[in-house]
């Protein structure tokens, strides 16, 4: 699924110490938990459903805590 992070998510993923790699699933994670849009919601499921096929178990618990932590800070 073609993606692009826009320069303020890009700082904000820099800022919190996300891997490169993480960026597009912890991206996903936080439009999951905070819309209320469905289109959104479908459009950032799929995004995670897709980028989680190519990371390891390690890799999405990271990015399920960085997208937590970003939330709620």
């Amino acid at each position: 699924m073609n993606f692009v992070i826009n320069e303020k998510s890009k700082e904000v993923m820099i800022k919190n110490d996300v891997p490169e790699k993480l960026h597009k699933i912890v991206i996903g994670i936080i439009i999951c938990i905070t819309t209320d849009i469905d289109r959104k919601y479908d459009r950032a499921k799929s995004i995670v459903e897709s980028e989680s096929l190519n990371l390891s178990d390690l890799d999405i618990t990271t990015a399920q805590n960085k997208a937590l932590s970003i939330i709620y800070s």
